[in-house]
């Protein structure tokens, strides 16, 4: 008979290491470990913050870091504001705040699907908090919070026709407002009929512009999806659709067919990390998708601008200018005036500004209609505003000149 073998099962080995370590520390050993521990984690994050010893990615606040106090003044002149400006300075720069926010941020997002500044909605959809309360306080403004954008537009409207310029409105939802469906059940309800709503209606129906409504192209653009899942922005196919729609409005203003311009585009899918509202997250994990990237040979890469020349403002007003061959410029629409966010950022790719003798792009951040009114080139007949619905409250304190 074959003399049995020692038993070597896992638990018998995990057995005789929980012996060997209980064993080897004592009490006393548990103790001196606790110390070392203790000090590590107090003294190694001032370290860290004195002389960085370990290279660690910084967060990206989204705000601007609490400045250091002066120290000196405020000593000399005894000002007891001096210990909570130096405690907000010191909690933005303490050694390993970045690790240690992801960390937490992490835990939160991991395992109970919460962040502080993104709802996390079915499908994995992310939200901007923000952007959601913005869209609560203008239902509560009621009435005359539209009334007030209303009467803005029809101001705009009536100096542009003044100078003989048309204006073309273009209006893109927030992605909680066309996928409302996909928000978490922890997400505040807005009422079936918003103030956005009555506001499209509104410029829908009124003739002294030609309105371009997102909600209604980004529901007739196919199976695409209308945004990122990781990101405020429309997808590249949801912004083709809202560029060849501009395109097609112009055109029949002028009396051409609407398929004037009316590109196929084709797409292929990639993996995508880059969504802008992890950033908000600050999580240690990369959160990513599958989009749509138009193929090269249906877009505008850069380089020579296709009949024209594409440059920058020398003056630095207009993010750029396109112009068109004098040769072709018969068979292009008028000049224009593109004034908006980064939301007709892909309108150049697109080749939306080739179909136009020229085109003036104001970006619109910080930079008020009047602003953009007091640059009005000589040959404009056409003036695009692109507004995004959770930035509606900044055309309200727009001061626009009378015709």
């Amino acid at each position: 008979m074959l003399e049995q073998l020692p038993s070597r099962s896992p638990k018998r080995w995990l057995d005789r290491v929980q012996v060997a370590l209980l064993s080897a520390f004592t009490p006393r050993h548990q103790q001196i470990l606790f110390v070392i521990l203790f000090s590590a984690i107090v003294v190694l994050p001032l370290i860290q913050t004195i002389i960085p010893f370990a290279k660690i990615r910084p967060l990206d606040e989204k705000r601007n870091l609490a400045p250091a106090p002066d120290f000196v003044s405020k000593v000399l002149h005894g000002d007891g504001r001096l210990a909570q400006e130096a405690n907000r300075w010191f909690d933005d720069r303490m050694g390993f705040r970045p690790l240690f926010v992801r960390l937490h941020n992490q835990i939160d997002y991991t395992l109970f699907g919460h962040s502080d500044k993104v709802y996390i909605g079915r499908d994995n959809t992310l939200f901007l908090r923000s952007f959601v309360d913005t869209h609560i306080s203008i239902e509560r403004q009621g009435d005359a919070w539209r009334h007030k954008l209303q009467d803005q537009f029809l101001k705009l409207a009536g100096y542009l026709r003044s100078r003989n310029i048309r204006l073309v409105i273009v209006s893109n939802p927030d992605k909680s407002t066309v996928q409302s469906d996909l928000l978490p059940t922890d997400a505040p309800l807005r009422p079936p009929v918003t103030q956005f709503d009555k506001l499209r209606n509104f410029l829908r129906e009124n003739s002294q512009w030609s309105y371009v409504d997102g909600v209604d192209v980004f529901a007739h653009c196919g199976h695409y999806r209308p945004f990122y899942r990781t990101d405020i922005h429309s997808t590249t196919p949801a912004a083709d659709c809202m560029a060849k729609q501009i395109v097609a409005r112009i055109a029949e203003l002028e009396q051409l067919p609407a398929d004037f311009w009316n590109p196929t585009f084709s797409y292929h899918t990639e993996a995508w990390s880059s969504g802008g509202l992890t950033s908000f997250m600050s999580i240690m994990s990369k959160i990513t998708e599958q989009i749509d990237i138009r193929d090269s040979d249906s877009s505008y890469m850069g380089g020579p601008a296709p009949g024209g020349l594409l440059q920058q403002d020398p003056a630095g007003f207009f993010e750029t200018i396109y112009r068109a061959d004098s040769s072709l410029v018969g068979r292009k629409l008028p000049p224009m005036i593109l004034y908006g966010n980064s939301f007709v950022d892909p309108f150049l790719e697109s080749g939306l500004y080739f179909q136009f003798a020229e085109v003036y792009r104001v970006r619109s951040n910080g930079i008020p209609v009047e602003a953009m009114l007091r640059r009005l080139p000589s040959s404009t007949r056409y003036v695009v505003v692109q507004f995004l619905e959770a930035f509606l409250n900044n055309f309200t304190t727009y001061q626009i000149p009378d015709p």
